[in-house]
């Protein structure tokens, strides 16, 4: 389910008889929202920049930011998408996305829905409330669970059906239950200088054994 201030994964529960929680009331901080809004860049705010990172404005103003040609030291001074850069992060050091007033304890309500958000930057733990993901609107309230058990049709495969190897006849006998038709395959089991260890397992019973 969503959380209904932020829209991010939350855990959805009924309220309990006698159960008190811990209520944190979120919600978006319209300034952060702002401040987001005011990014510079060529395509986040009116505002645009030349490719050189200069705003697009009259050639007097770009000229105006230009280093003088006669001083000793070379200083590469930054452009304006710099600038605004650095101001717009100023700016938003102390913005927190989301208000969080003082968290209250409260009884909860027997049968009514509670939202606990998986966001640990919103952390909005109360009332679940109407959210609109897209264009479709749920309320959290006339939402049911149910448990129902559904008949499923499976097919039993034996183990011996998946064995590997060849399926040999006459050629060994198990040991266990003494019956001809075994699995045979080779398997590296020691050093690569050594020979291979023939790997043995009974089509009937499973049992399996290596001949040295």
């Amino acid at each position: 389910m969503f959380c209904p201030t932020c829209g991010e994964m939350a855990f959805i529960r009924d309220g309990e008889e006698g159960k008190t929680f811990k209520q944190i009331l979120s919600e978006k901080n319209q300034g952060f929202e702002w401040w987001m809004e005011d990014k510079p860049g060529t395509n986040s705010c009116e505002t645009k920049y030349n490719d050189d990172g200069s705003r697009v404005g009259s050639q007097e103003e770009v000229e105006d930011e230009l280093p003088p040609t006669n001083s000793i030291r070379i200083v590469k001074k930054k452009t304006h998408l710099e600038l605004d850069t650095e101001e717009w992060q100023r700016l938003g050091a102390d913005i927190d996305e989301f208000n969080k007033p003082e968290a209250s304890v409260e009884t909860e309500v027997p049968g009514a829905k509670y939202a606990q958000c998986k966001n640990p930057y919103c952390e909005y733990h109360g009332p679940a409330k109407r959210v609109k993901i897209g264009t479709r609107k749920i309320d959290f309230e006339d939402l049911n669970s149910v448990e129902q058990t559904k008949t499923r049709t499976y097919e039993v495969i034996k183990d011996s059906d998946k064995l590997q190897g060849v399926l040999t006849t006459g050629t060994y006998m198990c040991p266990k239950c003494d019956k001809m038709e075994v699995f045979s395959y080779l398997e590296q089991t020691r050093s690569s200088d050594e020979p291979e260890t023939r790997m043995l397992t009974c089509k009937d019973c499973g049992h399996g054994w290596r001949e040295y």
